[in-house]
C-alpha cells in the first residue's frame, strides 16, 4: 500500500518549516529558500489537496512562523487563511486550469502572499520591509519554484 501524496506534501512542509525557522546565520539564502519552498509547498497543497481539514494545518503553520518570525500572531495565520478561503471561492476557476497556468497561477499567488505578508507585518508589527529584500525572495521564489513543481509532481506521481 502506498503513503497518501498529501500526507507526504504535509510532510515536507513541517521539514521546511523547521529548516525556515532555525535560522543559519551564515546561510540567510539557504533560510530562505526553505521559507519560500513552504508558501510554494502550502499553495500546491491548496490547489491539489483542498479539504476542510487543511485550515487547522495552516492554522498552526502560520502560527508556528510568526511565533518564532515575529513572536506575536499575525501575518502568516492571517495570510494563510486567506489565501486558503480565497482558493475555495475560485476552485471551480482553479481546476479548469492545465498544468502550465496552474503553475504561472501559483507564482502569481506567491507574489501576491508575499506583498500582503510585507504589508501586513509593515502595519501590525511595524517591521520595515525594502523592495530589495522582497525583490530578493521574488528572484529565488522563481529559481526554486521550477525545481519543486517537479518534486511535487513526482510527488504526486504525475509527468
Amino acid at each position: 500500500k502506498h503513503i497518501n501524496p498529501l500526507y507526504i506534501h504535509i510532510f515536507i512542509c513541517l521539514c521546511s518549516t523547521f529548516f525556515a525557522i532555525n535560522s543559519y546565520v551564515n546561510f540567510n539564502f539557504i533560510n530562505s529558500i526553505f521559507y519560500l519552498f513552504v508558501h510554494l509547498e502550502i499553495i500546491y497543497i491548496i490547489i491539489y489537496y483542498y479539504r476542510t481539514l487543511l485550515y487547522i494545518f495552516l492554522f498552526f503553520v502560520g502560527i508556528v512562523l510568526d511565533l518564532s518570525l515575529f513572536n506575536q500572531i499575525g501575518t502568516h495565520t492571517i495570510t494563510f487563511m486567506l489565501i486558503i478561503l480565497i482558493m475555495n471561492i475560485f476552485k471551480k476557476f482553479i481546476y479548469k486550469m492545465n498544468a502550465i497556468q496552474i503553475y504561472f497561477f501559483i507564482i502569481f499567488i506567491l507574489i501576491l502572499v508575499l506583498i500582503f505578508e510585507n504589508l501586513i507585518s509593515y502595519f501590525l508589527f511595524n517591521n520595515y520591509f525594502t523592495l530589495l529584500n522582497l525583490l530578493e525572495y521574488l528572484l529565488i521564489a522563481l529559481l526554486i519554484s521550477f525545481p519543486s513543481f517537479y518534486i511535487f509532481k513526482k510527488i504526486d506521481g504525475k509527468n
